[in-house]
């Protein structure tokens, strides 16, 4: 009876590991190429039987991320395609394995963080304009945040979106389009672990697959897929999304006092202690977002960008 359990056990072992493999290896599953809790949840498995095959699995065992928590003030939108977040990303050494395909022009919707990913072989303003087009006959946003950079702002994609009637601008800050940044690194962390898996720096030909995969996965802050959400889920989403700005913290400033920036990350206080600046700026407005935010003007009266 023992010998019977033993093997029993033991295909048990080998079924779970074919699961957990069958699962992880597939482009398009929202589990695949991502972290132990998905796949756990995705499969039934247990969780520390999960986190045991993932530790032997060389595509997530060394592209493991390492997560910095900040606070930061949130990026509003207030339903489906209201705000798109759009991006380039540079993969020019990985091109002579991609057919030519150099660069990524990443979109995100802000508030169902549906994702849509062009691959581009130049970043030409005619390239970017005619991957816009593709994309605006699948869906049309009101608003579009980019960088500064002239791959977006030239003649012919400000035409283009005039012609839409899409409201086009950039914002200032390190973090200036967060949702975008953070979707580039989910998308990445994915493409790389594929990379070590097929031994091939090659992605175009799966590209579709990992965006699908992506956009089929719940994500954290809705609590959904992004593929699952309406317009019929667009009040329960938004709270789930903004609800903590009802609760914010106590204002410590007030308009009209004086401030000093941090020269690490630009947060401000009253007083002077090393790692701030020398020069003293004026809080002219209080912003009730979360975390609270402010401008601030020198004492010439000069606004400060950031």
């Amino acid at each position: 009876m023992a010998t019977h359990a033993s093997e029993e056990t033991e295909e048990q072992e080998k079924e779970r590991e074919r699961v957990l493999k069958a699962t992880y290896y597939d482009f398009a599953n929202p589990a695949s190429f991502g972290g132990i809790k998905k796949l756990s949840k995705t499969t039934k498995v247990p969780y520390e039987k999960t986190k045991q095959f993932l530790s032997s699995q060389d595509p997530y065992y060394f592209h493991k991320g390492v997560r910095h928590k900040f606070l930061r003030r949130a990026t509003l939108s207030y339903g489906i395609n209201e705000l798109w977040q759009c991006d380039l990303v540079d993969l020019k050494h990985l091109g002579k394995h991609n057919n030519g395909f150099r660069y990524l022009l990443t979109v995100i919707d802000v508030f169902s963080k549906y994702a849509r990913v062009s691959a581009l072989k130049m970043t030409t303003a005619e390239a970017v304009k005619n991957a816009f087009e593709n994309l605006f006959q699948q869906a049309k946003p009101k608003n579009i945040q980019t960088d500064k950079g002239s791959e977006f702002y030239n003649s012919q994609v400000k035409s283009l979106f005039q012609r839409h009637s899409i409201n086009h601008y950039s914002a200032e800050g390190d973090h200036k389009a967060s949702v975008v940044e953070r979707f580039n690194r989910t998308l990445k962390n994915k493409m790389f672990r594929v990379f070590t898996y097929r031994n091939s720096y090659k992605y175009v030909d799966i590209l579709h697959l990992l965006v699908k995969s992506y956009n089929d996965t719940e994500h954290r802050s809705i609590g959904m897929a992004p593929s699952q959400v309406t317009q019929e889920v667009e009040p329960h989403i938004f709270k789930k999304l903004y609800g903590f700005l009802e609760k914010n913290s106590k204002v410590i400033l007030n308009k009209g006092d004086l401030v000093r920036i941090s020269k690490a990350n630009k947060t401000f206080r009253r007083g002077y202690l090393p790692g701030w600046s020398d020069e003293v700026f004026r809080v002219t407005k209080v912003y009730f977002s979360h975390p609270t935010t402010f401008e601030l003007q020198d004492l010439k009266s000069e606004a400060i960008k950031g």
